[in-house]
């Protein structure tokens, strides 16, 4: 559902999603200003991992479609 929904936002997943087998519960998405997006979010208490080429979504056990929702509507009001 993650990947599916940051795609149709408009945002560019980096992970590999064309094979089950190589999913995990972290999603590297594409970001041109990283540091300005991680602030962002965390501003609407939204938490992700800065990386070179974007950030990074950790889900586990204990997020649910609510928490995604979130995570993207979050996304809608930053610039990417």
């Amino acid at each position: 559902m993650l990947t599916a929904r940051l795609m149709e936002a408009g945002w560019q997943v980096l992970s590999p999603i064309a094979d089950e087998r190589h999913r995990s519960a972290e999603t590297l998405v594409a970001a041109n200003d990283p540091p300005a997006l991680v602030a962002a979010l965390a501003q609407q208490k939204v938490l992700v991992t800065e990386k070179p080429q974007g950030i990074r979504v950790s889900t586990d056990f204990f997020n649910n479609e609510d928490d995604i929702e979130r995570l993207v509507t979050a996304l809608k009001t930053t610039n990417h």
